[in-house]
């Protein structure tokens, strides 16, 4: 995303409304820093995966992305706490931007929030999507039972291969 954009965005966010601004001064970054679901890093979590043989849901965010931020309530949710647990959950700032993400996901977009789900070797899960045909690994935060459901297909990662 070229600088001017980002600004834009970035000045559109922080001129929105005061609990946008309360909820990203609030917490450490923008989607699911709270302590409910047990984050990992990348290298972390695949080291995880692997040793455990557990599917691995991957959250690309952005601090300054409002759209992340609206989807913070979907991983507090018990139900959505509850799905993590079987899987390994890595989270990414993409503005940190780590070799890592460009290689194996650049090719996918660059929107935030993305959330893909990974075989316990980090081979991308291809076939488990958001059902959204334009931005398909987009997840919207009024539709947290896609999520899980998405969720759920990953737990069944690790017993495919």
């Amino acid at each position: 995303m070229d600088a001017s954009r980002r600004a834009f965005l970035c000045n559109w966010t922080v001129g929105g409304a005061a609990l946008g601004l309360l909820t990203h001064a609030t917490t450490a970054s923008a989607a699911g820093q709270d302590g409910l679901i047990q984050w990992q890093t990348w290298q972390d979590g695949l080291q995880k995966a692997a040793a455990e043989k557990k599917g691995i849901g991957l959250l690309i965010y952005a601090d300054w992305c409002p759209h992340c931020r609206e989807l913070q309530p979907v991983f507090r949710d018990p139900e959505t706490v509850k799905a993590s647990q079987p899987i390994i959950m890595i989270r990414q700032n993409a503005d940190e931007s780590p070799p890592w993400l460009q290689e194996r996901f650049g090719r996918l977009g660059t929107y935030v929030p993305r959330i893909f789900f990974l075989h316990p070797d980090g081979t991308h899960a291809a076939e488990i999507q958001s059902g959204n045909p334009k931005y398909p690994y987009f997840y919207q935060p009024h539709q947290g039972a896609v999520l899980r459901a998405s969720m759920k297909q990953a737990a069944t990662l690790g017993h495919k291969r």
